[in-house]
């Protein structure tokens, strides 16, 4: 090799290093942005947990029930399920999909729904007196299945909002409400909790005393490390 042929060999080899390591530099600088952003996102989860100035405030929650354990008592009369959702206060207004569990991994999982809201088998129908659970994606930057509750993180500030103003002052706060459709009828349901849990409390769409409807997405967002129970009772 001639004394250039060294030199330039000599150039590249330098180039090279000096690319690799500005490339490291933004891998850590990047990773680092990440982990910041996500302990700052979970760490403001707390200011989703409201409740509705007229109910009290959540007690410690039940024991985990098992997942699609929630189903209408026995001698229930068996409704038609909910095939429409309506949230004005946040622009939503979609189809809803049945969703049932599916095996991944070893363990059972539930279906997503692409672009539409998805009613978790087991839970109860509009009108039958139990739990009502309803979800929808958050976003879904890698998957591609929409984004029907984008807003739903709104809803804490707008309860918190309505308590803090709406019962002294209508035109200030508003409350939440939600309209659930079912074999041609219409059933209406008022925003009362909103709180965060964790994948495994599962107790969260388990059967409950009386009608409601819970609306569930993941939280924050790039992380989905939580779950958004969103608590509305019919009115």
């Amino acid at each position: 090799m001639s004394p250039g042929q060294k030199a330039g060999s000599s150039r590249w080899a330098s180039r090279l290093s000096l690319g690799l390591m500005a490339l490291g530099a933004l891998l850590v600088l990047g990773t680092g942005a990440y982990y910041a952003y996500a302990a700052v996102a979970v760490n403001q989860l707390s200011s989703l947990n409201v409740s509705a100035s007229t109910t009290p405030s959540a007690s410690t929650p039940p024991p985990p029930t098992p997942l699609a354990t929630a189903s209408p008592p026995p001698t229930a009369t068996i409704k038609p399920r909910a095939e429409r959702l309506v949230i004005p206060a946040i622009g939503v207004d979609t189809k809803v999909m049945a969703l049932s569990q599916v095996a991944q991994d070893g363990k059972l999982v539930w279906e997503r729904a692409p672009f539409v809201a998805g009613w978790l088998e087991g839970t109860a129908n509009p009108g039958e007196g139990g739990n009502i659970a309803l979800a929808g994606e958050l976003t879904s930057p890698t998957q591609n299945l929409g984004n029907v509750f984008r807003r739903l993180p709104e809803i804490p500030l707008l309860l918190d909002q309505y308590n803090n103003e709406g019962n002294k002052y209508p035109e200030k706060g508003l409350p939440v409400d939600i309209s659930v459709y079912a074999g041609g009828k219409e059933y209406r349901y008022r925003v009362t909790k909103t709180l965060v849990v964790e994948p495994k409390e599962t107790w969260v769409i388990g059967p409950t005393p009386t009608e409601q409807l819970t609306l569930i997405t993941c939280v924050p967002d790039y992380i989905y490390s939580h779950r958004l129970i969103v608590i509305a009772e019919p009115y």
